[in-house]
């Protein structure tokens, strides 16, 4: 059996074409670097999706990976259905907090969450197969979801302090938390 880790982010957000997403997204160079140490492993498969503004912005992260016979782009091409099938299938869900992390709180897919300018809005614990990363940073949390409140930063170092090493660290830390035989072979989403 192989492993399957999700690797969720609306990339085209990140570069900016929704203002008030950008302070969420996490840079396209510390996802290439995580992904390249997440393939480092033989056993592991990235998949990603988004929707299919994001597409041609994660096939340029792609083409940047050293071994990419072992993604697989699926933005724009997966419904909500198909979204919730993927999610209960794969290993591993890495992603900045977004819709696709609570439908995973909701199935109990094992995840490594990426928090920033919000308040940590899902359970970080064993019994809820997450792990959420968030600094703590003095100047947040800066965005209110609930009140539609977005602070004007600039230069979102509660993301930018998200080191690739920290994200990385913790995917191991919840696969071994899986207990994954070696035979497994493992896909992120």
């Amino acid at each position: 059996m192989s492993h399957r880790i999700v690797n969720y982010q609306a990339l085209a957000r990140r570069l900016g074409s929704l203002s008030k997403c950008h302070i969420r997204m996490w840079s396209q160079d510390s996802w290439v670097e995580t992904c390249n140490r997440l393939l480092e492993d033989i056993w592991v498969d990235l998949i990603f999706t988004g929707l299919r503004e994001d597409r041609d912005v994660i096939q340029i992260l792609m083409a940047r990976l050293k071994d990419s016979s072992r993604t697989f782009n699926f933005a724009g091409d997966l419904t909500l259905v198909d979204q919730l099938c993927l999610l209960r299938e794969v290993d591993l869900l890495v992603s900045v907090e977004s819709g696709m992390t609570h439908l995973a709180a909701w199935i109990t897919t094992p995840k490594v969450i990426l928090f920033g300018p919000d308040y940590l809005a899902i359970d970080s614990s064993p019994a809820m197969r997450s792990t959420s990363l968030w600094l703590g940073l003095l100047c947040g949390p800066c965005v209110s979801s609930e009140a539609g409140e977005l602070a004007n930063c600039t230069d979102n170092q509660c993301m930018k302090q998200l080191t690739p090493d920290l994200v990385y660290r913790a995917c191991i830390t919840m696969q071994t938390q899986r207990r994954v035989e070696p035979s497994e072979k493992l896909r992120v989403a």
